[in-house]
């Protein structure tokens, strides 16, 4: 597999939201003593530390992978995709995934994206610090098959 695309996000603040969280908790369980609750609240909170901490996005002939963290990864086929365009999210997308009315949004850290649209009309939003060098790459796989459309 040639990678023509990568890049690490690294969800900063995320971490430092659900890592003060995890770390309150612990607190809160020694002071107060652990329970079946606290246990389960850290748990909960480790999910979505592993599930947030990162994401990766690489790109090779034949499919996009999106990774996040170390539990969710998807792939969407390269020849698929009818339309590309530079997105800027709003600030309460850029954390997370998020379901849209036919797609999906993955971003972890930013508010600068790609929106990607398939031949069925699935919508995918992915978050990236470099948009220029993901929609390029897209298209010089996709032989300028596909729509490369401005700010939407």
């Amino acid at each position: 597999m040639n990678i023509l695309y990568k890049e690490t996000q690294v969800g900063k603040i995320l971490i430092g939201l659900i890592g003060g969280s995890i770390v309150g908790s612990i607190y809160l369980g020694y002071i107060f003593g652990y329970s079946i609750l606290c246990f389960g609240l850290i748990l909960f909170l480790s999910f979505f530390f592993l599930l947030y901490s990162f994401m990766r996005t690489e790109v090779d002939r034949y499919k996009i992978s999106i990774t996040l963290g170390w539990i969710l990864k998807k792939n969407i086929d390269v020849s698929e995709i009818k339309e590309i365009s530079n997105f800027e999210e709003p600030l309460f997308y850029t954390w997370g995934i998020k379901p849209l009315a036919n797609g999906w949004i993955y971003s972890v850290d930013g508010y600068k994206a790609v929106k990607i649209i398939l031949r069925d009309d699935t919508v995918y939003v992915i978050g990236t610090k470099n948009p220029e060098q993901l929609i390029q790459t897209l298209q010089s796989i996709t032989r300028n098959k596909v729509e490369i459309k401005k700010e939407s």
